[in-house]
């Protein structure tokens, strides 16, 4: 039940010595075929922030298992009973996939995305997407907290958190930004569209 899957993340400590290893060797040996294209020096930084958030979350055990597992295979699945940190679980993956793009982009001049949250339930998705914002907002890191998930994060869909007014379609600043975009780019193509029409009038 994704309503009553909480946070366990209290129970116990997790060291950066060791989540750096099984999180370094989940990106170097990971199917994201994309992972290749960054230099050596940024994959390592990626390997340090990936392993920070992990460590901040306070991931360990099977959680930090299937947290590198998720990093590593094409398709992963994270089964649980009620109350073991699977959505929890979900909202470090999602911090992780972006900082795997922002390096992407930033490094690599490679532009992959979006990150597509689903569920069965709006309330499961309105809570995950709030934490999700949340981290973005606390963490300690200063490149975690560059993510700017609230700029860029869109819910779609019926959406009665309050939280996410702002995010909701029609409303999200990336939403609009493309918009701006598409109706610039779309009067500029009319206006040559009329330079052509007249051009051949004239000739």
């Amino acid at each position: 039940d994704e309503e009553d899957d909480e946070d366990d993340s209290d129970s116990d400590d997790t060291s950066a010595g060791e989540t750096l290893p099984p999180v370094e060797e989940a990106l170097r040996s990971s199917s994201m075929e994309v992972l290749k294209r960054l230099s050596p020096g940024a994959l390592a930084e990626l390997v340090v922030e990936i392993a920070a958030l992990a460590t901040e979350a306070n991931l360990y055990g099977t959680q930090l298992e299937a947290f590198c597992a998720a990093l590593k295979e094409p398709l992963h699945t994270t089964l649980g009973p009620p109350g073991t940190g699977k959505s929890y679980l979900g909202v470090q993956l999602v911090v992780a996939l972006d900082l795997i793009r922002k390096y992407l982009r930033d490094d690599a001049g490679l532009v992959f995305g979006p990150v597509v949250v689903l569920s069965y339930k709006n309330h499961a998705l309105d809570e995950m997407l709030t934490d999700v914002l949340a981290i973005s907002r606390k963490s300690r890191r200063p490149f975690t907290r560059s993510l700017c998930f609230e700029q860029s994060l869109v819910r779609c869909g019926n959406c009665d958190d309050p939280r996410l007014e702002r995010h909701k379609e029609k409303h999200a600043a990336a939403e609009k930004a493309a918009e701006a975009v598409l109706a610039e780019r779309l009067a500029t193509l009319r206006t040559s569209r009329r330079a052509c029409r007249d051009w051949r009038e004239a000739a």
